[in-house]
Formats: structure tokens, C-alpha cells, sequence
């Protein structure tokens, strides 16, 4: 029973850890919640992707965004993964729901991340360390404050499960196969370009 208590106690105090770093990680994007893009207009893009979906499931061609001239964007670019992020822009406004969307994938990837290593190793303190220096490092910073990738950074989420359940197919555990493809499915529907690098990873 103690040990239950002391296993729960050190899984709430991660996911409090995991959740304050993802709400300062978001105030460090827009500290005055203001969103200013750094790399040409490419965040902007983005931000209307998420905006213009609110008639994806009727047609793929939006009349009411991009200046009302009848974009096919979501015919060639994944939607379905920042399909959350829109549902928060139409709820909590464009800027705020910009932000939180960008909280709950940084905690997502911590999440995914830390038990994926657990799974891997079994240790906790390498799943700790493992999902900082994942979620936190320079390539996905550079996608997040930088550039604004959000299919991106949407799809590192899906990354580390993906390895992991390759890993175990590996090792003869044929029912890992349905995950892989579903991971797979998940980067392929965030950012084409992960899978393609990701793949490569692989193998």
C-alpha cells in the first residue's frame, strides 16, 4: 500500500512538473500573448490553416479565410492534427487558443516521450531526462519559436511511440505491427516531411 502511494505521489509530481513546464514554455513564445512571426509568413499560414477548418468536414475548399478566394490548402496539407488547434481558436480566440493548443502538445510530447523511455528502459529518471532533452531541444524549439511548424511540432509527438513499438516489433512481438502503422499514420497526417525523415531513422 505504501509503495502504491509513493508510486502515485512521484506520477502526480511529473505530470505537475510536465504541466508547469509546458504553460512557461508557451508564456516564453509570447510573453506579452502576443504572436509575432520570425520567419517570413510561414506562422501565419499556420495560424489560418487551423482557423480555416471550420467547414473541413462539408468541403476542403474555405471561402471564408485567405481573403475569401476559395483556398484548397487542406486538399494537399494534413489537417487532422490541428484539427484541436481550431476547436481552441473558435473557443478561446485566435491568439489564446494559438497558445494553448501549443500547451497541451508540449505537454503531449513530454508525455508520449517519458513513457515511451520508461517502456524502453525502465527507468524513470532516463524517461525524465529523456522527455527535457526530447521536448526541449534545439530542433524543436527552432521549430516551435522559430518557425511556427506546428504539423511539425504536432508530429514529434508521435515520434517516440512509433520507435518504440518498431523496436518491439523488432523482437518478435507481431502485435506491435497495428501501433506502428498507427503512429506511422498519425506523423504522415501531422507534417509529410517527418515521416520521410523518420523513416530514414528506422531504418
Amino acid at each position: 500500500m505504501v509503495k502504491v502511494i509513493k508510486k502515485n505521489n512521484k506520477l502526480i509530481g511529473i505530470i505537475i512538473l510536465f504541466v508547469v513546464l509546458s504553460i512557461f514554455y508557451t508564456y516564453l513564445m509570447a510573453p506579452q500573448h502576443t504572436l509575432i512571426a520570425r520567419d517570413s509568413l510561414d506562422g501565419y499560414f499556420h495560424l489560418n490553416r487551423a482557423l480555416s477548418l471550420r467547414h473541413i468536414w462539408y468541403s476542403p475548399i474555405n471561402f471564408n479565410d485567405w481573403g475569401g478566394v476559395g483556398n484548397a490548402t487542406a486538399l494537399f496539407y494534413p489537417w487532422l492534427t490541428i484539427y484541436p488547434m481550431h476547436l481552441l481558436t473558435v473557443i478561446f480566440g485566435p491568439v489564446s487558443g494559438f497558445l494553448l493548443s501549443l500547451t497541451l502538445v508540449t505537454f503531449l510530447t513530454l508525455v508520449s516521450s517519458y513513457i515511451s523511455a520508461i517502456k524502453f528502459s525502465g527507468e524513470q529518471l532516463f524517461g525524465i531526462l529523456f522527455a527535457l532533452i526530447y521536448t526541449f531541444s534545439f530542433i524543436r524549439n527552432s521549430s516551435v519559436m522559430y518557425r511556427w511548424g506546428v504539423g511539425e511540432y504536432i508530429a514529434y509527438i508521435f515520434i517516440p511511440p512509433l520507435f518504440l513499438c518498431f523496436y518491439n516489433l523488432l523482437r518478435q512481438q507481431p502485435k506491435q505491427l497495428r501501433w506502428v502503422i498507427i503512429f506511422f499514420s498519425l506523423i504522415l497526417y501531422s507534417h509529410v516531411l517527418s515521416i520521410v525523415t523518420t523513416s530514414f531513422g528506422l531504418w
